[in-house]
């Protein structure tokens, strides 16, 4: 059995609702990412998915839309998810179409030895999602954007090769 890509990038988000197709368009524009050891997924709107990709993984790039206080909408961000200086995410539950938090998935990935040693957050600045609501503004060029950075990331991380993977 091989052991699966080093990298992970994982995108979040509804296709059908305004900047949280944010997430889904960044993945589509990655879909031919030639780089050893990435793997990129769309987990649309299920992220709950995402421990069932977690394992053996040494980093993971999380691609969503996300509310974040004091930051105006319309923004490509980055950062260190395990800083914890990072700025604060907007918890909005009651909101969410995605049940179980990314925050929440990275947390019992972390108390059940899942969680890989790098996490990096590219996310595009919103109000708070209005579900259902029709595409906002053009998100290409945040798309490119966030490709850009994504890119960057990948390329700071050391990729060990491809070796057996073991049960």
């Amino acid at each position: 059995m091989t052991r699966p890509a080093s990298i992970l990038i994982a995108a979040c988000g509804n296709v059908a609702a305004g900047d949280d197709a944010f997430g889904p368009r960044v993945a589509q524009a990655l879909g031919s990412l030639e780089r050893p050891n990435t793997q990129v997924i769309s987990l649309d709107m299920r992220p709950m998915a995402l421990l069932d990709d977690l394992a053996d993984r040494d980093a993971l790039i999380l691609v969503d839309a996300v509310a974040c206080e004091g930051m105006p909408p319309g923004q490509v961000i980055e950062f260190d998810w395990l800083d914890p200086n990072r700025p604060p995410l907007v918890d909005d539950d009651i909101l969410s179409t995605h049940g179980l938090s990314l925050a929440d998935q990275l947390a019992l990935a972390e108390r059940i030895g899942m969680r890989p040693g790098i996490v990096r957050l590219i996310g595009l600045t919103v109000d708070r999602p209005a579900h259902g609501s029709a595409a906002g503004a053009d998100l290409g060029s945040h798309v490119d954007e966030a490709v850009r950075r994504i890119l960057e990331v990948v390329n700071t991380i050391p990729v060990e090769p491809l070796r057996p993977h073991h049960a």
